[in-house]
């Protein structure tokens, strides 16, 4: 130890302390700035294309890494997991989810995780298999009531937002919104958006100043909390509360584990990604199976054999799981991880500074020409064979990794599994002609402007 209390560096380190990858410098940054604006995963997947698989460049005072290889997502997500805190941009959603175990580092979140954890166990998945199946038919149910005359048009992007609210409501907090329900959703996405926005601004004002975009942003706080707040008060005041992962947050309020604020910002982040990320996963795998008609017919064709999904049925099921694994490594729900260096390290020999931000990006990865051959081809077999996934296991990772992979991630694929296995045998998905379907980049990859669909009856 030197006399500031930090670990005594390596001569290599020290020597390579300017050692710096390859990336747009000076006046290449501004038509880079409004290019990430754009499409920032496409954009920056297009940097390591052109500088090499670690990039690095200064962006309005931060200096950023790029990483591309499996081997430097281990190295940053496993095992200098500890070296690399969330990045500062999760701060911009604070006001939205505040410190729930999307954006929380350190014992808030290791505290959280904790009492979650027992209300995903696998134990619990048969409970949650029925649920998703049961909600998925109602609400495929009310699309043959609209197919009656024949095919309709239908925007899966908002179709699949909708449902997956619904099981998520239904399987994690055991209610029934309603009416609330269109409300949340709508304050979720503008608080979303507001987020995305103050993460993309080079001057961002205080969160206390009363400019519109702020109003924006604390408008929608407050409808979310106005919602929240009292199915908290209902929760604590249930004399037989069901055994799900709301009441695993209040019992912890009610013993003094955890204060009100925590309940409240879990609550609203699982509302937010837990439906978001695996709503634009189906989403994705409807588009694709659009507009490749024989994977969709096979697809079908083991659906309509597994009949009602049952855990042994959903395990047998290779193509669906191939489908739905293949959507998600094209558009992955979480396009880009951000951490934060806590301390000089290096990435393939080049200086990592303390407090500079690394861009963990699936989307980067997952269309890795070295990992994925014809990587941008939608080809589900892959995961079948599962030949390329045994390469190497970082060149995959839809739901993250290490110690803080995604608490949810059997789940989303369980659901994942129901929605696709319930849809496809009883329905017939193809592209609309004429409408580009393009990606937005938010705080997950969705379709830009919507997704329309030609769906019709089989």
């Amino acid at each position: 130890m030197n006399d500031q209390g930090s670990q005594p560096q390596s001569a290599a380190m020290v020597a390579n302390r300017q050692k710096t990858a390859p990336g747009p410098r000076g006046a290449q940054m501004i038509p880079l700035a409004a290019r990430l604006t754009r499409d920032a995963a496409e954009t920056l997947r297009q940097l390591t294309v052109t500088y090499g698989d670690v990039v690095q460049f200064n962006f309005f005072g931060r200096f950023n890494t790029i990483i591309a290889r499996p081997e430097h997502v281990h190295q940053v997500l496993k095992d200098q997991a500890a070296h690399f805190v969330k990045g500062d941009i999760y701060k911009e959603y604070g006001p939205l989810i505040g410190l729930g175990l999307l954006s929380s580092d350190g014992p808030v979140w290791a505290k959280s995780r904790k009492i979650i954890t027992p209300a995903f166990r696998t134990t619990h998945n048969g409970a949650f298999l029925r649920i998703m199946a049961e909600v998925t038919d109602e609400y495929l149910n009310g699309w043959s009531e609209r197919m009656q005359n024949g095919p309709v048009q239908l925007d899966m992007a908002q179709e699949m937002n909708a449902l997956t609210f619904r099981i998520i409501a239904r399987a994690l907090f055991s209610v029934d919104l309603g009416e609330r329900s269109a409300a949340l959703f709508d304050a979720l996405e503008r608080g979303n958006r507001a987020g995305t926005a103050r993460i993309r601004s080079a001057v961002k004002f205080p969160y206390h100043w009363p400019t519109p975009a702020n109003k924006r942003y604390r408008a929608a706080v407050a409808e979310l909390d106005a919602i929240i707040e009292p199915l908290i008060n209902a929760r604590l005041a249930a004399t037989t509360p069901p055994d799900d992962f709301f009441t695993a947050l209040t019992q912890a309020l009610a013993r003094g584990d955890i204060d009100r604020k925590t309940v409240r910002d879990q609550a609203i982040t699982f509302f937010f990604a837990g439906h978001e990320t695996t709503s634009n996963a189906l989403s994705w795998s409807f588009h694709l199976l659009s507009e490749h008609h024989a994977i969709q017919q096979r697809a079908r064709d083991e659906a309509r054999q597994a009949g009602s999904p049952t855990m042994d049925s959903l395990a047998a099921s290779k193509q669906i799981e191939a489908v739905l694994s293949e959507a998600m490594r094209l558009y992955p729900p979480i396009y880009a991880m951000q951490r934060k260096a806590t301390q000089d390290t290096e990435i393939a020999g080049f200086h990592v500074p303390k407090g500079s931000g690394v861009a963990i990006m699936p989307y980067i990865t997952h269309r890795h020409s070295e990992f994925w051959p014809d990587p941008t081809r939608f080809n589900p077999d892959r995961f079948v064979n599962r030949v390329e996934t045994a390469q190497n296991r970082y060149a995959y990772f839809p739901f993250g990794a290490g110690p803080r992979i995604c608490i949810g991630r059997n789940f989303a694929l369980l659901e994942g599994l129901v929605v696709l296995t319930l849809a496809l045998a009883r329905f017939r998905f193809d592209a609309v002609p004429g409408h580009r379907v393009k990606a937005e980049n938010l705080i997950s990859m969705a379709p830009k402007g919507g997704l329309p669909m030609r769906v019709e009856s089989v």
